[in-house]
């Protein structure tokens, strides 16, 4: 009774170690650095639950980043903007109207004003 108890035990450790580990790995296959941008290629391959197919964006994704020729927001970010300082941290922007333009595939045109 013991040793069945004992294979149990060991049987349900080994499953949960398996298992987290898994997890960890579908976890880092899908952290690229960047954003990928509403409405580009990459977007519409991953709501297909696909992988886009374009060389750049292979190339890209094989460095681990997000291809930078697809996912390029419309507008410019201005210098010393809320959206600028983020770039530079290395962070996304939290205003509300920012992360709004960001799903749009837009740069915040409140945040990002051109001068005229």
């Amino acid at each position: 009774m013991k040793l069945i108890k004992l294979l149990v035990v060991a049987a349900c450790a080994f499953a949960l170690v398996t298992g987290s580990s898994m997890a960890e790995d579908k976890k880092g296959a899908e952290k690229l650095k960047g954003k990928i941008v509403a409405g580009s290629c990459c977007d519409k391959a991953k709501k297909a639950d696909k992988d886009c197919s374009h060389p750049f964006c292979v190339e890209s994704v094989k460095d681990g980043k997000v291809c930078g020729k697809c996912n390029k927001l419309k507008g410019k970010i201005v210098a010393d903007s809320c959206c600028d300082k983020a770039v530079k941290a290395d962070k996304d922007c939290t205003h509300p109207c920012c992360v709004e333009a960001v799903k749009e595939g837009k740069v915040c045109g409140k945040c990002n004003k051109q001068d005229a």
